[in-house]
C-alpha cells in the first residue's frame, strides 16, 4: 500500500503543476488514510503558489474528514510561506471542526519559529482531549529543539492545571 501511496503522492504532484483545483477535487476522493500524505503534497505545490485559493477550496468542501484534512494539511503549508496572511484568515474562520483542523495545521508550522504564538492558538481550541493532545505534541517538539525557553512557558505560561498536567506526562 505504501508504494501505491507515493505513485498516487507523486501523480497528485504533477497533476497540481497544471491544474491543482482538480487535483484537490480528485485527493478529496480518495480513502481517508490516504489523504493526510497527499494532501500535504498537493499543498508543497498550491499552497506555495496560491495559499488563498488553496484554502478557499479546501473550506468549500462539505463538512467532514476530507475538509478537515485539508485544512490542516494545506494550513501547514501555506503558514510556512505566509505567516502573517494564514494568521489573518485563520482567525476569521468560524469556529468548527475545520478551523480547529486548520490551527493544528498552523500550530505545527509556526512552533520552531514562534513558539509563543503557536502554543497559544493550540490553547484556543475548546476540545480538551484535542487541545491537551496539541499542546502535549507541540511543547514537545519545541523542547526538543530549545530546552529552556519550552521549560520556562511551561512553568510561566499562564497554563492550566489539565495542560500542564498533559505536558509533564511526557
Amino acid at each position: 500500500m505504501k508504494q501505491a501511496d507515493g505513485a498516487i503522492k507523486n501523480a497528485i504532484a504533477k497533476w497540481a503543476e497544471k491544474d491543482p483545483r482538480s487535483a484537490a477535487d480528485f485527493a478529496a476522493t480518495l480513502p481517508v488514510e490516504t489523504q493526510a500524505s497527499v494532501f500535504f503534497k498537493l499543498s508543497e505545490q498550491w499552497c506555495a503558489k496560491d495559499g488563498s485559493a488553496a484554502l478557499g477550496w479546501a473550506s468549500s468542501l462539505p463538512p467532514g474528514p476530507a475538509r478537515d484534512e485539508a485544512m490542516r494539511q494545506f494550513t501547514f503549508t501555506w503558514a510556512r510561506h505566509d505567516t502573517n496572511q494564514s494568521t489573518a484568515w485563520l482567525a476569521r474562520l468560524p469556529n468548527d471542526s475545520a478551523r480547529w483542523a486548520a490551527t493544528e495545521g498552523f500550530v505545527f508550522s509556526i512552533i520552531d519559529t514562534d513558539p509563543d504564538a503557536a502554543l497559544d492558538w493550540a490553547r484556543s481550541i475548546p476540545n480538551e482531549s484535542k487541545r491537551l493532545d496539541i499542546v502535549r505534541r507541540a511543547w514537545r517538539q519545541w523542547s526538543q529543539k530549545n530546552s529552556p525557553s519550552a521549560q520556562d512557558w511551561l512553568e510561566n505560561g499562564g497554563l492550566n492545571e489539565s495542560e500542564r498536567a498533559a505536558i509533564q506526562r511526557e
